[in-house]
């Protein structure tokens, strides 16, 4: 191993390490690999391995049971959200060919106990997206008089 050298600039703009032992300084092809492996594990995780609670699809099933469950619970907020989000929607326009008129001053509690009687009476559609059981539960029970 090369002794410190000092005393040339030039010097140390060159690819000599001098004092600084090369390997210390680099990240060899093993660690490098080993490195990736370990991120990709802990994506994986972070990404994949979320409850399916958490996912992105609810069927009725999911959504059924989620209203059902004790409030503050992820499932309960899960139902919540639905609900809310459908009555939203469908209290300025329509979704599809659906149309409901709901009242802004109906409670989310009144919705979420109509979805919940609307998917226990039909059960060979709990199969199907909450998104569109909740809108055929209130199109069906909120109908629109036409004047």
């Amino acid at each position: 191993m090369a002794g410190w050298r000092n005393g040339y600039a030039e010097d140390c703009k060159s690819l000599n390490t001098g004092s600084i032992p090369v390997p210390a300084s680099i990240i060899n092809n093993k660690e490098r690999i080993l490195m990736k492996y370990i991120i990709f594990l802990g994506l994986f995780f972070f990404f994949y391995q979320v409850p399916n609670q958490a996912n992105a699809y609810v069927d009725g099933k999911t959504l059924l049971s989620g209203c059902k469950d004790e409030p503050g619970s992820t499932m309960r907020s899960i139902c919540l959200g639905y609900v809310s989000a459908i009555a939203d929607i469908m209290r300025s326009s329509s979704v599809g060919n659906r149309k409901a008129c709901l009242d802004k001053k109906m409670k989310l509690t009144e919705l979420i106990k109509e979805t919940v009687a609307f998917i226990e009476k039909s059960r060979l559609d709990r199969n199907k997206p909450a998104a569109e059981l909740i809108t055929v539960a209130f199109s069906n029970k909120y109908t629109c008089e036409k004047k």
